[in-house]
């Protein structure tokens, strides 16, 4: 993409299907009107809006989110007339998952939904430097004469843009100030999170008194400052599409450091993890729906948990099954699943037998999702009878740059059911490509499965939102 203005375009096509929950609270993605596109703000401008578009996590959809330029904010904020509450994050935002509660993730999505709940005016990264001060003649003018030279000025403050939470009840009880603009205070915390002009607090001269983000929210995402350092951030991202990224070692840079927590490990796992394979052992989405009468004679389907059991058993079907990853680990895995049709206990032993790999058990933390899918035991038991009736290809595939040729005299006129679960939304997919790339490869796959004789999707589509 070119420019801001058409990436913003580009998601106004591609978005106006989803759904919004709520409107009460928005969550706005600005652009600083300086800042100069290219290649690694395009792909920080994507993190930051797949981020914030949906769930506690950002995983998912739902959520009211916006984008303009940071100049609009005042005009765009006095129309949302709905809206309660703001988060206005700038492109190079960057949100972390580094710790649970209750099985639940805290994030700054779900610290700002507990701001919108409480009675503060405004949190954001307050910067107020010595000596910054306005000076004040005019308003001494009809006064006597000050004794102390102190008196001729106030000192000025701001909130930096990179992220800016508002009451916007208030705001608008305030006269819609202008969110970026200095401002006098009158107090301010004697503390600051580092050097001496990041208070905790301060207290504006004609506004309610706004509160910094705590040491632990600050811990929870990173900013890219996406002016600085510009060259060695278009390498970093280049090398991440080329696949010459180390991710293993630990980056100097906070932004590309926190980036390696968040996406390259599953969005539970520390650090640590990152030298290792993931495999899913449960799976981490809904069953769904999906067609009971139609006839399927292919299905297609990824590694993890037990989807493809599942499907081979409840739809009506009699055929092929294959079984697809990018990662020839994970394939070998899942066929000795296939070999094996462990117990639980026996699962537990074969994941001692590969410590090299990271097996993911989502009941830990996706709540209910598995159980959509059934038993443990019945899916075994369809585990076994999918072995012993079907014929079963593995598949090593890329599923957004695939063999085409392959998949088109695989999938022409069959009647085929293909599951692509998240995989056109998954972390390190979005990490790795461009959007209008994931969404070109979204299209082929559809022309292709356009010349079966019929076909059923069941994915999210790039923009996470779940398609069957």
């Amino acid at each position: 993409m070119d420019s801001f203005e058409e990436f913003k375009t580009f998601i106004s096509l591609k978005s106006f299907i989803l759904p919004v929950k709520t409107k009460k609270l928005l969550y706005l993605v600005t652009y600083p009107d300086k800042l100069e596109w290219d290649y690694g703000v395009e792909k920080q401008t994507q993190m930051t809006y797949l981020q914030m578009s949906g769930g506690g996590t950002g995983a998912g959809t739902g959520h009211y989110i916006k984008l303009c330029k940071q100049s609009e904010v005042s005009n765009l904020l006095k129309k949302e007339t709905e809206t309660t509450h703001v988060m206005i994050c700038s492109v190079g935002m960057l949100f972390v998952v580094i710790e649970m509660a209750k099985g639940k993730p805290n994030t700054p999505i779900t610290d700002f939904e507990k701001f919108s709940e409480s009675k503060i005016y405004c949190k954001a990264h307050i910067i107020a430097k010595p000596g910054d001060v306005v000076t004040l003649v005019n308003r001494h003018l009809a006064e006597p004469w000050p004794s102390n030279p102190n008196s001729f000025t106030a000192p000025l403050a701001y909130l930096h843009h990179q992220h800016i939470e508002l009451n916007l009840n208030m705001w608008r009880e305030m006269g819609c100030p202008d969110v970026y603009e200095k401002f006098e205070y009158e107090e301010r915390s004697k503390q600051n999170y580092h050097d001496d002009y990041t208070p905790l607090w301060i207290k504006p001269t004609e506004f309610p008194k706004i509160q910094n983000f705590t040491k632990r929210q600050r811990e929870k995402k990173a900013f890219s400052y996406g002016s600085q350092s510009r060259e060695y951030q278009n390498d970093m991202w280049k090398n991440i599409r080329e696949d010459t990224y180390d991710f293993n070692k630990e980056n100097e840079n906070f932004y590309f450091n926190r980036l390696n927590l968040n996406f390259y490990s599953t969005r539970w796992t520390r650090l640590a993890n990152l030298d290792r394979i993931k495999y899913y052992v449960e799976n981490n989405e809904y069953l769904g729906g999906f067609p009971k009468d139609e006839e399927f004679d292919l299905i297609f389907s990824p590694c993890g948990g037990y989807t493809t059991e599942v499907l081979a058993h409840k739809l009506n079907f009699n055929g092929k099954i294959i079984i697809y990853d990018y990662i020839k680990r994970v394939l070998d895995i899942k066929q000795q699943i296939l070999d094996m049709n462990p117990t639980l206990e026996e699962l537990k032993v074969l994941e001692k037998m590969h410590p090299d790999m990271f097996f993911i058990w989502n009941q830990e933390y996706q709540k209910g999702r598995p159980n959509s899918f059934g038993t443990f035991k019945e899916m075994r038991t369809w585990q076994e009878e999918m072995c012993a009736n079907y014929d079963i290809e593995f598949w090593l595939m890329n599923l957004i740059e695939p063999d085409y040729n392959r998949l088109l005299k695989e999938v022409k006129g069959k009647r085929v059911f293909f599951n692509a679960s998240n995989i056109f939304s998954y972390n390190k997919v979005i990490l790795k490509y461009t959007l209008p790339e994931i969404y070109k490869s979204f299209d082929k796959l559809f022309n292709i499965l356009e010349t079966a004789d019929d076909y059923h999707f069941r994915g999210t589509v790039p923009l996470k939102r779940w398609k069957r």
